[in-house]
């Protein structure tokens, strides 16, 4: 993970391979974001990328992308259809 701070605007952006069980797009605790983050599935996925809570249910088909309002980065989890499935995302 990437984390930069300009002007009190903290901008936190990776890329992440995930694979069937949910897990936190970010585990670490850095400064809170002000908008909130925004998810992409990478095009060359074979399956889908789930986003959402603990249970993400949210469907990105590959190259498709969400924002999500949020302070913490933490709070939101991913999983994917298959494994080794890739996402890039960027939080500000």
């Amino acid at each position: 993970m990437y984390v930069t701070t300009a002007s009190r605007l903290t901008i936190q952006s990776g890329q992440l391979t995930i694979g069937t069980t949910a897990q936190q797009l970010s585990d670490r605790s850095v400064p809170p974001l002000s908008q909130g983050v925004t998810i992409t599935a990478a095009t060359g996925n074979a399956g889908v990328i789930y986003v959402g809570g603990e249970q993400p249910a949210y469907v990105l088909e590959p190259g498709q992308s969400v924002t999500i309002p949020t302070t913490d980065m933490r709070l939101v989890y991913v999983a994917a259809s298959e494994v080794d499935q890739s996402l890039s995302y960027i939080g500000y």
